[in-house]
Order: C-alpha cells, then structure tokens, then sequence
C-alpha cells in the first residue's frame, strides 16, 4: 500500500505474469501516477484516487471479472464511464473530480450500490432507469452535484436511493419531488432518507 505521498510517479507498470497476487486490494492514491496498464486487473478493489492519470480508462477494465470497489476520483480521466458502470462485478465506484463526459448509460451492473460522479463534464439527464437499478439494493449511495450540464434527475430517486448528493441547481423531474427530507449544504442537497441503514443490510 503506498499512500499520501507522491512516491509513485509516471506510467503504471503492467504486473509481471510470473508475479503471485496475494491481496485483495491495491491502494496507490495520492501518488503521481500518469496512466494505468491497459490489461484485465485480477483484483477485488483499486484505489489509484488524487493522482494524475488522465486519458480514458483502459478498455481492459472491464474484462476484470472480480473487480468490486473502483476510486478514480481526483484524477484528470475523460471519456465516458457507461462501459465501467455495467461492469457485472462493480458494487462500489467513485469517479468524482475527473473530466468524463457526455451521457449516462440508462443501465448499470446489477451490483452497484454506492456511485459517486460528482464534479465531472456529464450532460442531459439522470435515466430514470437507475430508480429501479438502486431501488434492488439493500442500501445505496449516489452523488451526481457539479455536473452543470446534468440538468435533470427523475423523482423516484428520493424513493429508491437512501443518500442523495446533488446541486441544488440540478432540477427533480416526475414524481416523488416532494417526498424528500432536505438538508442544504452551501450548493449542495442532501437527501438522507433513512429508508434503511447499513446495520439493517
């Protein structure tokens, strides 16, 4: 684990094949990390968040078939996250603080629970679709504020999603707008519908 201090700068290195993998998870943030090898990651969590990876995420991401927790956050990626965020495996999977762009994928993988796109480049509308997707999980988690062309979300993610961070500039379309418990931090709402916790998960 090497944390909190640019110790790591560069091009990640792509792992020996020959070099055994004993853990689970591999936490490189707040290095100064430029790009990640564009092969398949054997692993259950990646945290490479506050570097300066910039540039797509590799395409071979996905072919990471046990992958769980992804933190991309606070980095310079671009593109769009709809391949990431289908991922079968995914559950956990912070992308805040980047440059990715354009539209989001009406679907998901079925084991997304907590997601964090928070101050990216993403535009239209939250898909209504995704009030179904978190409403199947026993908890979930979703922050979509400082996206300043994601305009909309639909309602029923006051219902189905149990903390909800958005700009108070983003507009509640459909129904449901008004069954949600409000607190205003500066910009920023926070639903927080105690509809479950963790401990009851």
């Amino acid at each position: 684990m090497i944390t909190d201090s640019p110790l790591l700068t560069g091009a990640l290195p792509a792992r020996p094949s020959d070099l055994p993998l004993p853990f689970y998870y591999v936490i490189l943030s707040g290095n100064g990390l430029t790009s990640l090898p564009n092969e398949a990651w054997t692993i259950h969590g990646l945290d490479v968040s506050n570097n300066n990876i910039d540039g797509d995420i590799p395409s071979t991401m996905n072919d990471s078939p046990n992958m769980v927790e992804l933190s991309l956050e606070g980095n310079q990626f671009t593109g769009s996250i709809n391949e990431v965020l289908n991922m079968d495996s995914i559950e956990e999977l912070s992308l805040a603080d980047n440059m990715f762009s354009g539209t989001l994928s009406t679907t998901m993988g079925p084991n997304v629970y907590i997601l964090d796109i928070s101050n990216n480049n993403f535009e239209g509308s939250v898909p209504s679709e995704w009030c179904t997707a978190f409403g199947n999980q026993d908890y979930s988690a979703l922050a979509i504020s400082g996206n300043e062309l994601l305009t909309e979300f639909p309602g029923c993610l006051c219902d189905n999603v149990d903390v909800f961070y958005y700009s108070s500039a983003q507009t509640c379309t459909g129904t449901s707008c008004d069954n949600c418990p409000l607190s205003v931090e500066g910009d920023i709402v926070v639903i927080d519908s105690s509809r479950r916790t963790l401990a009851d998960s």
